[in-house]
């Protein structure tokens, strides 16, 4: 049965991702993706997004390598292809409930 945390992504209109941990295996789960403008850093344009992640070891992950793990979604919606995110930060981590693993927010970036 899934956790708690897959059926709110699910809910929520989560779409699909792709997770490799570093000196993993890739696996394919639903995540909510929070696309934001590009930002200027400097003279260039980062794009960092926002990911909300389950955690749960059949349907998210359990633990997180800043900087070494990678996601590939579509940046925007309306692309045909995906593009690859390095993981810069974990923003949040949410304990859940006694059922549940909760949920990680993290930053990533292309």
């Amino acid at each position: 049965m899934a956790s708690d945390s897959v059926r709110a992504v699910a809910a929520l209109g989560g779409e699909l991702v792709t997770y490799t941990p570093f000196g993993g295996t890739a696996m394919t789960f639903k995540a909510i993706v929070d696309r934001q403008p590009a930002q200027v850093q400097g003279s260039y344009t980062v794009n960092q997004l926002e990911v909300w992640i389950p955690n749960d070891s059949a349907d998210g992950v359990k633990s997180i390598q800043v900087r070494k793990d990678k996601m590939a979604f579509k940046k925007n919606l309306s692309d045909s292809q995906v593009s690859e995110f390095t993981v810069q930060k974990i923003l949040q981590e949410d304990a859940g409930l006694a059922t549940d693993g909760g949920m990680f927010r993290v930053m990533v970036q292309s």
